[in-house]
This record gives C-alpha cells, sequence and structure tokens, in this order.
C-alpha cells in the first residue's frame, strides 16, 4: 500500500533578524518571545528558541517557523524547508 500525503496550508515565518517590529506575526509570539526565551537564547549564543511541542528547539537566521494545523509550532532549517515546501500565496 501508498499513501500520498494530503496538500495543506500552513502558515510560515522566516527569520530573517532577531529584532521585533510589526511585521512579526501575532502567533509567533507564543512560540519565541514567551517565558523570556528571548533573552535566554542569547545567554547561550543561541540565535532563536523556539517553543514546541517537544520541548525548546533552536532556529538560526535563515530557518522558518512553522504553524500546524492545530496551532502546533516548529523550526524548519531553510534547507530542508525549501526542499519539502512550496510558498503559496493565499487570498
Amino acid at each position: 500500500m501508498k499513501a500520498k500525503k494530503k496538500p495543506i496550508v500552513l502558515d510560515v515565518w522566516q527569520v530573517v533578524e532577531l529584532t521585533i517590529d510589526s511585521k512579526i506575526p501575532g502567533w509567533i509570539f507564543n512560540a519565541i518571545f514567551s517565558d523570556r526565551v528571548l533573552n535566554e537564547s542569547r545567554k547561550e549564543g543561541i540565535e532563536l528558541v523556539v517553543t514546541t511541542l517537544e520541548g525548546k528547539m533552536e532556529a538560526k537566521i535563515g530557518d522558518y517557523i512553522v504553524k500546524g494545523t492545530k496551532g502546533e509550532i516548529w523550526p524548519v532549517c531553510k534547507d530542508i524547508f525549501e526542499e519539502t515546501y512550496d510558498v503559496v500565496e493565499v487570498e
């Protein structure tokens, strides 16, 4: 038996810099700015810490943060993202 994964559209955000501005979607704040993880990241020399269902994961500039259909969030390395995801425009 074989199966094909259903195509779904997910929210994504690319880490382009580590400054807070109005271009950052609201859902990102729950993932990277909760519990002072941004300050924690800088203390440890990590570029960004993302709070996921599996715990805290590291993201670097250029990586993507993906929001799943049930609100789960995870980082994806830039090269893996570009291999496995197609960017689409949603109305």
